[in-house]
């Protein structure tokens, strides 16, 4: 079984699971302590309702790291995941952000190096 299929069934398997959408950090961990679940444990889909990431062997690659909660100079792989950060006025402030969001998320130990300009 797939980490996918894995976090597939954990997640949607539970008859009394509904749908949840999420806008906000905040409203995201709301959901993930009321559920008792990680990061790495949900079911993203798009707004249609169709799961269109779940092949994307980027994400399935962070998910798995994320799941065996790995560090950068250990990864059980031979992939080389580099993370690109621009820079420069606002977009620093953005990418300043967005940052901040994975370090909160636990998800920054996912990537074997960070590349920044700006």
């Amino acid at each position: 079984m797939t980490p996918m299929e894995k976090i597939k069934k954990d997640v949607l398997g539970h008859p009394k699971k509904k749908n949840t959408k999420c806008e906000s950090y905040e409203e995201l961990q709301i959901q993930l302590n009321r559920f008792k679940k990680e990061l790495h444990e949900l079911d993203v889909r798009c707004s249609h309702g169709q799961n269109h990431i779940e092949n994307h062997p980027v994400i399935s690659l962070i998910s798995k790291r994320i799941k065996e909660r790995t560090k950068p100079s250990n990864h059980n792989d031979q992939y080389k995941l580099g993370l690109a950060i621009e820079g420069g006025g606002m977009r620093g402030c953005v990418s300043a952000g967005m940052i901040t969001c994975l370090h909160y998320l636990e998800i920054q130990d996912a990537f074997d190096s960070v590349y920044g300009s700006s």
